[in-house]
């Protein structure tokens, strides 16, 4: 059987080059636009396309998001698909060089140099798992990296940033916002859910003209007045500079597309998970909106956001607390991915299954960079990749997520957690929990760190009863002052937030055990990364509810 696949590039290295959040959005979308382009032009039956999965209406609308991947695979050939190939970018070219007013020839020529469109047709036995065996060609095809002869003009840069708002952006958010959202309101978008007139006034008397959110002065002006604003300033907390960047990625894919293959009516299987896949993608997109975050690609298992770090309220007794964070909406994420991919027993096929004999199911892995709205784009993003690819999926072995804050003044913290583990569970659970502010985070941190050869103590019990019993007698022992604990039924006992941080320690220590170490150095650095994680999650928290940077 011949099969036919297209990729598309390069795409890394033009979303590297991005330095506003409305070019990261163009450069990404381009490419999906690019893809959405050839699909339409090759006319070809819908079964016949192996991925992406789309129907005829997909084609029309991608909801401010692109939803085509960098890949195509088709059964057959693709007669004329290079002529197919230049006349999208011939297409596309002049409408690049009437938004940056250049030669469309001399763009058309430097687009043909830029983008790397690369094809081939390959003959496969139809029992061959197509999508492995095309996916390894292509990663070699993609190795072949262009020189640029004009690489002084670069046009692709001038459209994404120069131009102020490209045709990609107005086609997309005209209708809605007529703009496309900075980094600080990002960063705020959590308001609109408070008062969206209110902070869209604020957007539209601030932000009126092309860079006006570049400036400075306009950006400490909108965080002035939404300080001040009386339907703001209660819940104000210092987390609302900070924007959080996100990458996820789907584990195990290739392992139950491996499986699909080799079962009965893997065509079905195969078309039906391509589905699944832009059903992920499309859901996914509304969870983000929803969290009043701003998507940048959503292809298949594979997603790029933007978003506010958490969302604050205040409880009838005008406490402030944390109501949901970048984690809630990650654990939202997640349940549509296992709906689809783990437990989906629909229209008669039965994923659910087939997981179980896999020895590994799908999950997904996230990557979170959180730093101030000033800080380079570029590095924000490449910070998210490294979180994603070099810590959740490599060091925590899948199914994990992994997050860096960068504070404004330099310092940096971050840790990683198992979505398995029951750490994890606990430290959402502690994120949930109200505390006074800032300070009191800051007095547990400074109460514990020099308490380190204590917890390595407790961490030597092998019992895990023993053990956890240690952590209760040491709460009780070192958090008996006022502050820290209430009265229930005319009992003291701990405030809820301790009483979930002994839990997280608890869970930590026996996850990873300090005397399951070989030699003594083994076992205080198992010691040490485990408290590393506990102060990195406190510090988290410490971070959301400061009032000012500390």
């Amino acid at each position: 059987m011949k099969y036919t696949a297209l990729t598309i590039g390069p795409i890394h290295k033009t979303l590297q080059s991005a330095k506003s959040t409305k070019a990261l959005w163009a450069a990404s979308y381009m490419f999906s636009y690019i893809m959405k382009e050839i699909i339409k032009k090759v006319n070809l039956k819908e079964d016949d396309i192996i991925l992406p999965y789309h129907e005829k209406s997909d084609l029309s609308a991608i909801n401010g998001v692109g939803l085509f991947p960098d890949r195509l695979i088709v059964k057959g050939e693709i007669p004329n698909l290079q002529s197919i190939i230049d006349l999208v970018i011939a297409e596309f070219a002049k409408k690049v060089s009437t938004d940056i007013k250049e030669d469309e020839k001399k763009v058309k020529n430097y687009l043909l140099e830029y983008l790397m469109i690369n094809f081939l047709e390959v003959d496969l036995d139809e029992n061959t798992n197509v999508i492995d065996a095309v996916n390894k060609l292509l990663d070699t095809a993609e190795l072949k990296q262009p020189v640029l002869s004009q690489a002084h003009k670069n046009y692709v840069n001038r459209f994404l940033e120069e131009k102020f708002y490209n045709f990609l952006v107005t086609s997309e958010f005209d209708k809605l916002s007529k703009r496309f959202p900075s980094t600080i309101e990002i960063a705020n978008s959590e308001l609109k859910d408070v008062n969206l007139s209110k902070f869209n006034y604020y957007v539209n008397g601030l932000f009126k003209g092309e860079k006006d959110e570049d400036k400075t002065d306009n950006q400490q002006q909108f965080i002035d007045k939404i300080k001040s604003a009386n339907e703001f300033k209660a819940t104000y907390r210092n987390y609302q500079k900070y924007i959080a960047v996100v990458q996820a990625d789907g584990d195990n894919i290739g392992t139950f597309i491996k499986k699909l293959y080799g079962m009965q009516g893997a065509t079905s299987l195969i078309r039906r998970f391509s589905k699944n896949l832009l059903e992920f993608a499309t859901e996914s997109v509304k969870l983000i909106k929803h969290y009043q975050g701003t998507p940048i690609y959503a292809g298949g298992d594979d997603l790029l956001f933007m978003a506010p770090v958490a969302h604050s309220a205040i409880d009838d007794n005008e406490n402030v607390y944390v109501k949901k964070s970048i984690l809630t909406l990650i654990d939202e994420i997640d349940q549509v991915f296992c709906k689809l991919f783990t437990v989906y027993n629909e229209d008669g096929f039965d994923f659910k299954s087939i997981i179980k004999s896999l020895p590994k199911k799908p999950s997904m892995s996230y990557g979170i960079s959180v730093s101030y709205y000033k800080f380079p784009l570029n590095e924000a993003l490449a910070e998210g990749v490294n979180q994603l690819f070099y810590t959740a999926k490599k060091t925590c072995n899948k199914n994990a997520v992994s997050y860096a804050v960068l504070k404004h003044s330099g310092q940096y913290f971050g840790t990683t957690f198992h979505k398995n583990e029951g750490s994890y569970k606990s430290y959402q659970e502690l994120i949930k929990q109200q505390v006074q502010d800032g300070d009191y985070i800051h007095g547990v941190v400074y109460k514990l760190e020099p308490l380190r050869t204590v917890f390595y103590g407790i961490g030597l019990v092998e019992k895990d009863d023993d053990r956890n019993k240690k952590f209760d007698n040491f709460f009780v022992n070192n958090f008996n002052e006022g502050i820290h604990i209430h009265k229930v039924d005319g009992e003291k006992e701990l405030i809820p937030f301790l009483l979930q941080l002994k839990q997280l320690f608890k869970d930590v220590y026996t996850e990873h055990k300090v005397f399951a170490g070989t030699t003594d150095d083994e076992k205080k650095a198992i010691n040490t990364n485990n408290l590393n994680k506990i102060y990195a999650a406190l510090r988290f928290i410490g971070f959301l509810t400061e009032k000012e940077e500390r």
